[in-house]
């Protein structure tokens, strides 16, 4: 401000001068005087411009430089790590690291953790597609995966080539898939018009030497299960293969929506995932109760203190073993529907047997009642000639008896008109005195 004000008062009295002067000088003296000024206060100003303009750039250069040296000391230490608190603490935020940490780790040690958790959870084996349809006769399917080295964009445990997550990256894929042959995986089809779900458990029966290609046997009995055929005949991928089956834990369903979970879940399943995470009741299972502190952490050591409070957790399921309990359940029913089905057509042969039989005697039953129809006509028959033959004896009985009592009485009669018989001799008969 003040050299603007001595360079106007400075115009001022040079214009003025010039005013004066040109009463004795030539006017083109008067107006080479009045343009040199001008030019050198031009010069000047464009002199102080482009002085500030180069200090600003040599201030922009040096903070460019301190920036950059400490954006490479912090990339350095976020790759091998360091225990320097002022380069913790700016990366602090910038990391989301909490109050007590006092180092970084670096990323061969990340990287190290990385993989063992993500080997303790198995590798992944992604974009898979079938190659052709799926045998039934034997359950064989081919699929085939594609050449790519990145990454899993979701963040997940393995790379396409099932190479752990932390060195997907960086390693080139390999020409060869590393699926053992005769290992057991499960296949999911993550299909993007539908909700991903289970196709089964698969054995690796072969993998190709040149190719990128696996072929899978499903050891789930799809000629049992026509369901399961249909489904897996119908899916056309992208597959995940599983080396271990995913294991069940909490925030896997967080960000949808109370619809969206129960559009795909049992009612009793869906109230558990919303359920998660909020306050317990009273009538909720004990066993599904977890107490925590005033800062929300889990107060393991003294539940019942004072501050305590209980939230609701959802039981965490094993699906390797339900499936595996499911499978054997499936086989057990099936043998006993199988049992049940030779039963019932032995049933059923015994049966029409019995209905043959049936028949059979019913005929005889036919024929007895003809017979006894026959038998008891001859019965009357006999029964009225016995009663004949009866009121006949009974009538010659009478016959007989009045002709005994007029014999007695003929012979008494007899009797009484004939001689005293006297004896002779010794007693003897005597045949002439008759």
């Amino acid at each position: 401000m003040l050299v603007q004000i001595v360079l106007g008062v400075v115009t001022l009295v040079v214009l003025v001068a010039a005013f004066l002067a040109s009463k004795r000088w030539h006017w083109g003296q008067v107006l080479a005087l009045v343009a040199f000024y001008f030019a050198s206060v031009g010069y000047l100003i464009l002199a102080a411009q482009t002085v500030s303009a180069r200090n600003a750039l040599q201030r922009q250069v040096k903070q460019t430089e301190e920036r950059f040296l400490r954006t490479d000391a912090e990339l350095t230490a976020i790759t091998t790590g360091t225990r320097n608190g002022a380069i913790v603490n700016r990366l602090r935020q910038e990391l989301s690291l909490g109050d007590d940490v006092d180092e970084l780790p670096s990323l061969s040690e990340i990287a190290h953790e990385l993989r063992l958790k993500a080997r303790a959870r198995g590798r992944v084996w992604r974009n898979g597609f079938p190659a052709g349809p799926i045998d039934p006769a034997t359950g064989v399917v081919q699929v085939e995966f594609p050449e790519a080295s990145a990454a899993p964009a979701d963040g997940a445990e393995a790379g396409f080539n099932g190479q752990d997550a932390g060195a997907a990256a960086a390693v080139p894929t390999a020409s060869r898939l590393d699926l053992e042959v005769d290992s057991v995986v499960y296949v999911f089809e993550s299909a993007s018009e539908s909700r991903p779900y289970y196709l089964g458990e698969f054995r690796v029966q072969d993998v190709g030497a040149e190719s990128r290609t696996a072929s899978l046997t499903a050891l789930s009995q799809l000629a049992l299960d026509s369901a399961a055929l249909q489904r897996l005949q119908a899916s056309r991928g992208p597959w995940a293969v599983y080396e271990v089956m995913p294991a069940d834990r909490s925030g896997v369903l967080d960000g949808l929506t109370e619809e969206q979970l129960k559009s795909f879940l049992p009612a009793a399943s869906a109230e558990e995932f919303l359920r998660d995470g909020t306050d317990w009741q009273t009538t909720d299972p004990i066993d599904r109760r977890v107490p925590l502190d005033a800062n929300g952490e889990v107060a393991s050591l003294n539940p019942e203190a004072e501050g305590v409070s209980y939230r609701y957790v959802r039981l965490r399921r094993d699906y390797s073993v339900i499936l595996s309990d499911l499978g054997q359940r499936y086989a057990e029913l099936y043998s006993l529907i199988q049992s049940s089905q030779v039963e019932l057509e032995q049933l059923r042969s015994a049966l029409a047997g019995a209905e043959e039989q049936q028949e059979f005697r019913q005929q005889q039953i036919d024929r007895l009642r003809s017979d006894l129809q026959g038998v008891e006509r001859d019965r009357e028959a006999i029964l009225a000639h016995v009663e004949k033959l009866t009121s006949q004896i009974d009538r010659a009985e009478r016959l007989l008896q009045a002709t005994l009592d007029e014999n007695a009485e003929m012979a008494e009669r007899l009797a009484s008109t004939r001689p005293t018989l006297v004896p002779v001799g010794n007693g003897a008969l005597d045949i002439d005195a008759l």
